[in-house]
């Protein structure tokens, strides 16, 4: 009985920390451009880094839509990864709005007109606006 009990118990506890890690947060602006360009890009580039800031909260926009046979949208997987200054970035295989970063692909960051991507396999597209 008590084994049970415990066992139980264990099971309740293990699949509370699961769902508790299962929750993610939005990635904040600054911890994406880190991750791109390193912990010290603020300091280096501060008009950059106003620019990229203002691009990740006003510019970027997701869309659910549905893949269509035809569609013309260049996908993520055709577009260089940025990098340069970290090596360890590596391209997302699932598409999450909170956590997707789209510092990390060669995508026109500062266009004249908007930009649509395909999030590759994911009924998704990532709109980047124009710098008005």
């Amino acid at each position: 009985m008590r084994f049970t009990l415990t066992l139980i118990l264990c099971v309740f506890a293990g699949f509370f920390s699961l769902s508790a890690q299962a929750t993610l947060q939005p990635t904040e602006p600054s911890d994406k451009i880190a991750a791109v360009y390193g912990a010290n890009y603020q300091q280096q580039n501060p008009g950059i880094y106003a620019k990229l800031q203002d691009l990740l909260q006003d510019r970027v926009e997701y869309l659910h839509h549905p893949i269509e046979a035809d569609e013309k949208f260049p996908k993520l997987s055709e577009l260089s990864l940025r990098n340069k200054n970290n090596r360890s970035l590596t391209r997302d295989i699932r598409f999450n709005q909170l956590t997707f970063n789209p510092l990390k692909y060669g995508i026109e960051l500062f266009p004249k007109t908007k930009k649509v991507y395909r999030f590759d396999n994911e009924p998704y597209l990532i709109v980047i606006l124009p710098v008005e």
